[in-house]
């Protein structure tokens, strides 16, 4: 079932008032409490976008020389450079959304959902823990100075699984993609959080 076509059957279950009762929050939170409907198709498709990336990868790093046991942070993060590079050398013309394409609405729903589910203290410490940068550009490396936030558990555990090479992270209210051994964005899926905010009058504010 579309997406919209969920929401409008919501809508019609709130009644005749269903107009005043969305202003005054009540059907929103109804709805948010709704988890989105899930089209197994897109789902599978996205994750075979996702294998096909890590083929790719693969194919393109299978030169790059294999790095020794070591702690040093100098030679990690050029054997992570070689890796990107040997990458980017491989998808040129990678784009936003090429592998997230028509699993992006899905995607964003489900991850809607879960935000509006969550207590707002939960949020706002979510949130202050996300890195506030701009949306990064796909295959550029994940800045190193910037630290990875925790990904909620309970969220992962309803977007499609990944290939073990590639990770679920957010960087400011942005979903990415992230190769993880090349610390590189693969694919970016703009502004599906939203700032939490001052706590609303009424139930919230005591959450």
């Amino acid at each position: 079932m579309k997406w919209w076509a969920s929401l409008g059957k919501s809508l019609r279950g709130c009644g005749a008032l269903a107009l005043v009762a969305l202003l005054s929050g009540a059907c929103v939170r109804a709805l948010a409490a709704e988890p989105p409907p899930r089209d197994g198709k897109v789902a599978v498709q996205f994750v075979q976008r996702a294998r096909d990336y890590v083929t790719l990868r693969n194919s393109a790093v299978a030169d790059v020389p294999k790095l020794k046991e070591t702690t040093s942070p100098v030679e990690i993060s050029a054997r992570e450079k070689l890796i990107a590079n040997a990458i980017r050398a491989q998808r040129k013309t990678a784009k936003r959304g090429d592998v997230f394409a028509g699993a992006g609405p899905q995607i964003q729903a489900l991850v809607l959902s879960d935000w509006q589910e969550r207590p707002y203290k939960e949020r706002a410490a979510l949130w202050k823990e996300i890195p506030a940068v701009d949306a990064p550009a796909v295959n550029a490396p994940y800045p190193p100075a910037v630290p990875l936030a925790t990904f909620p558990p309970l969220l992962l555990a309803q977007l499609p699984a990944l290939p073990e090479e590639i990770e679920y992270r957010f960087a400011g209210p942005h979903l990415i993609l992230r190769d993880v051994e090349a610390n590189m964005v693969v694919d970016v899926l703009p502004n599906v959080l939203s700032d939490p905010g001052a706590p609303r009058l009424g139930a919230e504010a005591n959450q």
